[in-house]
């Protein structure tokens, strides 16, 4: 068996549906296949491929702190996942901590740019931010190709791509204020 990076994932309800779980158990089952539907939709957005399937393990829980009831779905999702034809597509990790100080900057939009790995490719795009993305000096303008060493500057962010081997990819932050962050597959 292969190893495959995984993350967690937690799924909350808010306060004021609560209610209905706890009169009504067999919600919960629904609660978990909801997290499931979530985790797919994002990640075939996120990979672009309609048959892809992530490898996800759920359990559900009912209380949290306190002892008060508290639905909530709690997943280990894969970081990748598999076509309909069987191929593993990897999805990129990044440390949401790291990712969070990397990016806090008036100068990053909310929605900046999108890297997408696949097998034996990876590419970035701009989603239209206000300062732009590039890599190297070349702005980015549509889907750009990412090749080993590329640097991507984002605001003030500078990463530095490193495809490190057949299905695997790291992004390196460098230079921001002093700090670094790093994220692995």
């Amino acid at each position: 068996m292969e190893h495959v990076g995984h993350a967690q994932w937690v799924f909350t309800i808010p306060k004021m549906l609560r209610i209905y779980f706890l009169h009504h158990r067999e919600l919960l089952g629904a609660l978990s296949l909801a997290a499931y539907e979530t985790v797919k939709e994002l990640t075939v957005a996120a990979v672009e491929e309609k048959g892809f399937r992530p490898g996800v393990v759920s359990v559900v829980q009912t209380f949290g702190d306190g002892a008060r009831f508290h639905p909530h779905v709690h997943a280990l999702v894969s970081r990748g996942g598999w076509t309909a034809s069987g191929e593993w597509i990897p999805l990129p990790y990044v440390d949401e901590v790291a990712a969070e100080k990397l990016f806090d900057s008036p100068r990053v939009s909310r929605r900046h740019a999108r890297i997408v790995v696949r097998a034996d490719t990876a590419t970035i795009e701009d989603l239209g931010s206000k300062n732009g993305t590039t890599v190297g000096s070349e702005r980015v303008v549509g889907e750009t190709e990412l090749v080993d060493g590329d640097e991507i500057r984002i605001g003030p962010a500078e990463l530095l791509f490193l495809a490190s081997g057949e299905g695997s990819t790291e992004t390196e932050s460098r230079g921001l204020h002093g700090r670094s962050a790093r994220t692995d597959e």
